[in-house]
């Protein structure tokens, strides 16, 4: 399985697995399917907490177009069978 993203300049960054449990999308749609409040994998820290210095740091100095400016890019791998009407209806665009 293609667990990473080529740049164009040939650098490979890897992703980490993914767990749908631990998508903070997802929480409500848990929490109504198991009929409980979920809480989360990593419970996000108070706005009161301080941070390290090197938190600063990263995200003072990050380059353009990084999740920092709040983007988030997931790259979603669909394999699927050969099946009769397995195709969907999906709007799918490809990089």
């Amino acid at each position: 399985m293609d667990t990473g993203y080529r740049h164009k300049d040939n650098r490979i960054v890897s992703f980490p697995q993914y767990n749908t449990l631990n998508d903070p999308h997802l929480f409500d749609y848990y929490a109504k399917k198991f009929e409980h409040q979920l809480q989360p994998h990593c419970p996000s820290r108070p706005k009161s907490a301080v941070y390290p210095q090197s938190f600063h740091y990263r995200t003072e100095h990050s380059r353009p177009g990084t999740a920092t400016d709040g983007d988030i890019l997931y790259k979603v791998t669909v394999k699927t069978g050969q099946k009769k009407d397995a195709g969907t209806g999906a709007k799918v665009s490809s990089f």
